[in-house]
């Protein structure tokens, strides 16, 4: 899946690089897999997520709302600095 660098879920902002990927179409959740762990985080607890993207900068997926049906998503592609840290912060 696509690196992703910042998840802020429930007022806490977790940085790192990851590697994600969203439930499939009947799922509201999103798994984040990094050694040695993968956690499944519920979409509805997630406000903004940020995903690396090697040829074009920055993707920043915005979760608008969830449904029953499904969730609603944003995409904003934005230009960032190649520089990211590696390490975790729980705010």
């Amino acid at each position: 899946g696509k690196k992703i660098i910042v998840i802020t879920r429930d007022q806490q902002t977790i940085q790192g690089i990851f590697d994600g990927t969203t439930g499939q179409d009947d799922e509201l959740a999103l798994q984040i897999i990094r050694t040695p762990d993968t956690i499944t985080i519920p979409v509805k607890n997630v406000s903004r997520i940020q995903m690396r993207n090697e040829k074009y900068g920055t993707i920043t997926g915005l979760l608008v709302g969830a449904a029953l049906d499904g969730v609603a998503v944003m995409l904003i592609s934005k230009s960032m600095e190649d520089s990211m840290k590696m390490d975790f912060n729980f705010e």
